[in-house]
């Protein structure tokens, strides 16, 4: 299979951001030039979509893995991504839906350790920080218990 083929392959099974794509594309080709001149056709066949991209992203992690604002905006700067595009993306999330997904996050952490936020609480808090939450918002959510 051509490389050109195996790259239109590889982002036809999932969103990829322009990053990922032209680091993939550095390591199959020796030629810059040839990467960035694949990528401008990717785009404008629509493998590659930087909106569409962060879209899916924020989605998948804050539905499926109940990650934070935080933790999200990070996630997407890594992958590449312009820190105002993530704003405007992150904007679409509304405070209650982070609430929400904040107080599934602790339900679910109190299934595994039912005494935690007795015993352990800075433990619990650090846990949720790092799942992307602010410190506001935790404090807030564990006093409602």
């Amino acid at each position: 299979m051509e490389w050109k083929e195996k790259i239109r392959h590889w982002c036809a099974r999932c969103e990829r951001s322009r990053s990922e794509t032209k680091s993939k594309l550095n390591s199959l080709i020796a030629s810059p030039r040839e990467a960035d001149e694949f990528l401008e056709i990717l785009e404008k066949e629509g493998f590659i979509n930087e909106e569409r991209f962060m879209r899916a992203f924020i989605h998948d992690h804050f539905k499926l893995k109940n990650w934070g604002p935080r933790k999200l905006y990070h996630a997407l700067l890594k992958k590449g991504c312009e820190s105002h595009q993530i704003e405007e993306n992150l904007a679409l999330i509304t405070p209650k839906e982070v609430r929400n997904a904040l107080n599934q996050t602790i339900a679910l952490r109190f299934t595994l350790y039912p005494d935690e936020h007795k015993t352990h609480r800075e433990r619990l808090i650090r846990y949720l920080q790092n799942r992307g939450y602010t410190l506001d918002n935790i404090l807030s959510a564990l006093s409602r218990l």
